[in-house]
């Protein structure tokens, strides 16, 4: 029987679209099937184990050559990475965490606001006050849905307190609370706490130390320390002279003096220390405090 070429042409163009597709299907069924191992050893706590599974499922995924489903390539790609994350943060290890935020592909419309809110809450975690702020920033530039920058707004004011920027994080932690109904909380009060007064100057403590000595840890509070700095700087210089006027030059300059200059800058580092230890308390238990607020209003939310 003939059959014109026409038909031979729709016919294997028919076969070609047929067994395209089941291409396609069997692609996307392998696909979604991508890290079900690691996500079984990280339901069992083996978190060790389930990240270096989701390594090894994303450079397999990477160096595989299917072109059919490049575009979703990237979007398992977030999906496995951001499994990983919540490894690391389980397990603790928030500096891993933030390190992984920083492969993500933030051009993935599908799981833009997941990436990037992960991004901040990891660099927060592991202390990265700046970078958790500057990614506040950024989220607020690229999605322009207000909604979802409440959504991040307690990291911005943990964000600006941490980093000691109190101006900001006032006029920021003001605005959250209104927005989560909060208006009636006193964060000019709150903030009083951390006034120029409540931290100590280390210019002027160094500058103590040096010119009047024990000063300095007394006004860093140490009074106990300053007091005993001042006698031991006078024993020694003490020392030094009268050795060096009963004729024993060596002894006086070698051991009075050695010991007051010992004695001396010793006291102006131990006045740094406990000054920048005072001012690092003052600013944690401040923190602490906005936290608890932060923590009290999210959870009314919920």
């Amino acid at each position: 029987m003939y059959v014109s070429k026409n038909s031979k042409i729709k016919s294997m163009s028919k076969l070609f679209l047929i067994c395209t597709s089941l291409f396609v299907l069997f692609l996307t069924d392998t696909y979604a099937q991508l890290g079900h191992q690691a996500d079984s050893l990280a339901s069992l706590r083996q978190f060790d184990l389930a990240e270096l599974e989701y390594e090894r499922t994303i450079f397999e995924l990477n160096e595989s050559s299917d072109s059919v489903l490049t575009s979703k390539k990237q979007r398992l790609v977030n999906e496995l990475l951001l499994r990983k994350t919540y490894c690391q943060k389980t397990r603790g290890d928030f500096a891993a965490a933030s390190r992984t935020t920083q492969r993500f592909d933030l051009q993935d419309d599908s799981l833009q606001y997941s990436l990037r809110y992960e991004t901040i809450l990891c660099a927060y975690l592991s202390g990265q006050y700046e970078e958790a702020y500057s990614q506040v920033q950024q989220l607020k530039h690229y999605l322009q849905d207000s909604t979802l920058w409440a959504k991040v707004g307690f990291l911005e004011v943990l964000s600006l307190v941490d980093m000691g920027n109190y101006d900001e994080a006032k006029q920021v932690l003001k605005r959250y609370c209104v927005a989560n109904g909060r208006a009636d909380t006193p964060v000019d009060s709150l903030f009083l706490k951390v006034g120029k007064k409540q931290f100590k100057n280390l210019n002027k403590a160094k500058t103590l130390a040096t010119f009047m000595p024990g000063a300095g840890l007394v006004y860093a509070g140490s009074i106990r320390e300053g007091v005993t700095s001042l006698a031991l700087q006078a024993a020694a210089l003490g020392y030094g002279v009268f050795s060096i006027l009963d004729g024993y030059y060596f002894s006086g300059f070698l051991t009075g003096f050695g010991l007051f200059q010992a004695f001396y800058f010793g006291g102006i580092r131990r006045t740094e220390s406990i000054l920048i230890q005072h001012n690092q308390a003052k600013r944690a238990a401040f923190s602490k405090q906005i936290r608890q607020l932060v923590l009290q209003i999210e959870s009314a939310r919920k």
